[in-house]
């Protein structure tokens, strides 16, 4: 007992030389240690009816024998890394590539210290609220021991198998990571004892991994900051308003973005900690409003801004119901504004039917995408082009695009086959030098002689019975088989930001984490923050009772229209999206004559 006491001592004076020589060179956020994993398991309930209060979790990490650089050295009391000041978090993933993760806060008020101010002896958790996920953390020099278990505890064993787990716990700036994989027994060694449904148990005494399995990723000016498994795709959001601001690129790792020209894009988690920041400039613009009457007498309204010597005009086209409101609608506007910041003009007008009402008879007032030489929303638009040359407002040779959402995609799609149909002469000023339907298969009498190119950007959840995605590809392809230039793509649903309700005028901050804090407690969002009903079901619920969305219910009735909006934008159901404002221009930058 006498010679150990020695020994004991000398180990506790190394660890206090190896804290002290990691505060005084400690940076402000201190880099993830890589720790051995010396025992790692995990149980749940694999026999239905399942019953989530069997799961467990236990780890140990002892590093006595580690290199210096892969030792536990618990944070300094009263730092900036003291969990009784700074709180903790444990993240709990698949390493093997699912993406499953589990993230648990350890509030401040759960630590204690352990030792004396004089020996500090490191920290302690305890959780012993009913339900709590995680009842225990230890952390002392050398040490960390943790238990999670109950129905709180949210990882779950229900694939056939996890095959490597990775565990991280961050105190403050101080984080240590390991990971395990699934332990082999017999001969030859298998993994079929230990990694099943209902039971995973990691090798023991795992290695420090190479790099950790779980990762931070930091968002500036944006949204989706976070920690992540490794091969996890992420999606980031830029904070930018609509109707005021661009986002003008991204720095930082900016190249792990798989579209950094968009205020909305993703990565795929690397191994190791990244951040990147939004380049948000201000663009404050308005839209000139006018009247045209082009072939009858009613009074079509247009907003439009066409700087002189613009590149090309952009005219933006409503759906059924629509008007000429449409392009200051918050994500139309935000696709405006990147045309003009890219040296377009824009325009948006509407179809007679938007001012005249039905006049066809099918119950619906929108725009005419029939090739016919009767066509009033043709004659209209060919007058008002017509106008704009005669005026000087864009030269004779400026080239003219067309864009439109849903019933304005298959107008764009129609308007762009003008000039290889048998009316071509009947509109002489309607010829395109590219269109784009967004959310719109089209007619297929118009995507078969089309000379146009074109571009579907579909929605990938659309929820719109007159939109068929797969008639969309199809059109595209035979395009494509016609050597005309094409593109297709069904835009995903993103999950849902706390802030995301922001994007609407009117609604601050605070009333969009609000907003979306009600659809939480409403069960309509999931652990990975996709939303998991449809927004039609979305807006029965809180018809039904509005009392539960008390500050949804309290926006004034246009602000809640565009809300909604914005959910279906999320959704990709059938709702025009601004995430890939940068894509269409380039398909249209791509095809200028």
């Amino acid at each position: 007992m006498a010679t150990g006491i020695p020994r004991v001592l000398r180990a506790l004076a190394t660890l206090a030389a190896l804290a002290a020589g990691a505060l005084a060179a400690a940076p402000a956020r201190a880099a993830t240690v890589l720790v051995e994993a010396t025992s790692l398991s995990l149980r749940d309930d694999a026999i239905p009816p399942l019953d989530p209060r069997h799961r467990r979790l236990s780890f140990r990490s002892a590093t006595g024998r580690a290199a210096p650089e892969s030792r536990i050295v618990p944070p300094a009391p009263g730092g900036a890394d003291d969990p009784t000041v700074a709180g903790g978090t444990l993240y709990v993933a698949n390493a093997a590539g699912s993406g499953e993760i589990v993230r648990v806060t350890l509030p401040a008020s759960g630590w204690t210290a352990l030792g004396s101010g004089a020996r500090p002896r490191g920290y302690s958790y305890r959780d012993r609220t009913p339900g709590a996920p995680v009842a225990q953390v230890t952390v002392s020099p050398d040490r960390i021991s943790l238990r999670a278990s109950g129905a709180g505890w949210g990882y779950g064993l229900d694939e056939p198998q996890q095959g490597r787990i990775a565990l991280r716990l961050d105190l403050g700036g101080s984080a240590w990571c390991a990971e395990a994989p699934a332990r082999a027994t017999g001969n030859p060694p298998s993994t079929t004892a230990s990694d099943a449904p209902g039971r995973f148990t990691g090798q023991a005494k795992a290695p420090p991994p190479a790099a950790c399995g779980v990762n931070r990723l930091t968002v500036t000016n944006g949204y989706g900051s976070g920690t992540y498994p490794v091969g996890a795709t992420v999606h980031v959001f830029a904070d930018v308003r609509p109707q005021s601001q661009l986002v003008t690129g991204w720095t930082g790792d900016a190249a792990l973005l798989d579209d950094p020209d968009e205020w909305h894009s993703t990565l795929v988690m690397p191994a190791a900690d990244a951040s990147v920041a939004a380049v948000v400039a201000a663009r404050p613009t308005t839209l000139a409003t006018s009247t045209f009457t082009g072939s009858t007498t009613r009074a079509k309204t247009v907003h439009a801004k066409i700087p002189p010597g613009v590149r090309g005009l952009v005219l933006l086209l409503h759906g059924t119901g629509g008007g000429a409101g449409f392009i200051l609608q918050d994500e139309s506007f935000a696709l405006a504004l990147r045309l003009l910041e890219s040296g377009f003009g824009v325009l948006g007008t509407e179809a007679e039917e938007a001012v005249a009402g039905d006049l066809n008879g099918d119950g619906k007032a929108r725009w005419d995408a029939s090739l016919t030489a009767g066509n009033v929303d043709f004659a209209n638009l060919d007058a008002l082009v017509a106008s704009l040359r005669a005026a000087g407002t864009i030269g004779p040779t400026t080239p003219l695009h067309v864009l439109g959402m849903s019933n304005g995609g298959s107008m764009a799609l129609s308007l762009g086959a003008i000039a290889a149909s048998r009316v071509a002469a009947a509109f002489p000023n309607l010829r395109f030098a590219a269109a784009i339907a967004f959310c719109a298969d089209g007619r297929v009498t118009s995507a078969a002689i089309t000379t146009t190119p074109t571009a579907w950007l579909m929605c990938g959840n659309d929820d719109n019975a007159e939109v068929d995605n797969a008639a969309a590809a199809a059109n595209s392809a035979g395009l494509a088989a016609r050597g005309v230039p094409t593109s297709f793509a069904a835009h995903p649903p993103a999950p849902l930001y706390d802030e995301r309700f922001a994007r609407v005028v009117g609604v601050t901050l605070a009333e969009s984490r609000a907003m979306v804090a009600e659809l939480r407690a409403a069960g309509f969002v999931g652990p990975d923050g996709f939303v998991a009903t449809s927004t039609d079901a979305v807006v029965a619920a809180v018809t039904a009772q509005p009392t539960l969305w008390p500050t949804l219910v309290a926006q004034p009735g246009a602000v809640r229209a565009d809300v909604v909006d914005q959910l279906r934008a999320t959704q990709a159901e059938h709702q025009m999206f601004s995430d890939w404002a940068s894509r269409a221009v380039a398909w249209l930058e791509a095809n200028e004559p």
